[in-house]
């Protein structure tokens, strides 16, 4: 595994806390008799702070608990960088990072708390979290007595186990609001995509999202994907297909393209 996914992933004696912050809600995913989640309302951004300060600690949490915390997607962002020939200092990679985040999504850089596999001479995937929401969970933390521990998005697990899955270079991996698929031949990153739903994508749906990066990237088209769920606490509801797939550890067999019909 890389120093990148560790340091996303690294949990100091294991998590005594868990708290997941989800598309629409703020919930703690353990203990299991934790307090009920927070809501905001679909498709806005919370006051992150405000939120934070709100939540409820779980019955019996002491100071000093390790506190781990999964991001979904829909809050996160990923994108490939690829540095230009030369770069090679940290600082460049950095740079080379921000300016393609920037031309990809808009808006400053600065807002995000932006982590990579930073490697010069190659490219890499990088991943973003609002630096709002990472300062809000730092002063949680802080206030509450907790060492947090971690702060990842939820597919940095899927990103580790199927970088290097046998029988595909396409990877997916999908929540009920948002999905993100990659192309690693060899197990390094030549394309990404980022897609938000509001109802689990089907298999058709998915298929054609992947066929169409392959097609704007010029690489080649999938014919299978490994897929995972990172849904944060109910599973999603896959086509049978997908969720086999995903259950089993096996390639999904895209479904084969729908032709265009025929003029009369």
């Amino acid at each position: 595994m890389s120093r990148w996914l560790e340091r996303w992933r690294s949990l100091a004696g294991g998590p005594r806390l868990a708290l997941a912050v989800e598309a629409d809600a703020l919930a703690w995913t353990a203990p299991d008799d934790a307090g009920p989640a927070l809501g905001w309302p679909p498709g806005t951004t919370p006051d992150w702070e405000a939120l934070c300060a709100r939540l409820v600690a779980p019955a019996g949490a002491r100071r000093g608990a390790a506190l781990a915390v999964s991001v979904a997607d829909h809050w996160c962002r990923w994108w490939c960088v690829e540095p230009s020939t030369g770069a090679a200092r940290l600082a460049d990679l950095q740079a080379a990072a921000a300016a393609r985040f920037e031309a990809r999504f808009g808006g400053s850089a600065g807002d995000w708390a932006i982590d990579a596999d930073w490697r010069a001479g190659a490219g890499f995937v990088a991943a973003g979290l609002p630096r709002a929401l990472l300062l809000a969970l730092r002063q949680l933390a802080a206030e509450r007595g907790w060492r947090l521990t971690r702060v990842a998005p939820a597919s940095v697990a899927a990103y580790a186990l199927h970088r290097h899955a046998a029988g595909t270079a396409w990877r997916c991996a999908a929540a009920p609001t948002h999905a993100i698929a990659w192309y690693a031949p060899a197990g390094r990153p030549a394309a990404l995509m980022q897609a938000w739903y509001d109802a689990p994508p089907g298999e058709a749906e998915l298929a054609a999202q992947l066929r169409r990066l392959a097609l704007v990237e010029g690489i080649e088209a999938p014919r299978t994907a490994a897929v995972a769920d990172v849904s944060l606490r109910a599973p999603l509801a896959w086509p049978p297909a997908l969720r086999d797939a995903a259950r089993h550890g096996r390639p999904w067999p895209l479904p084969a393209p729908v032709a265009a019909m025929e003029p009369a």
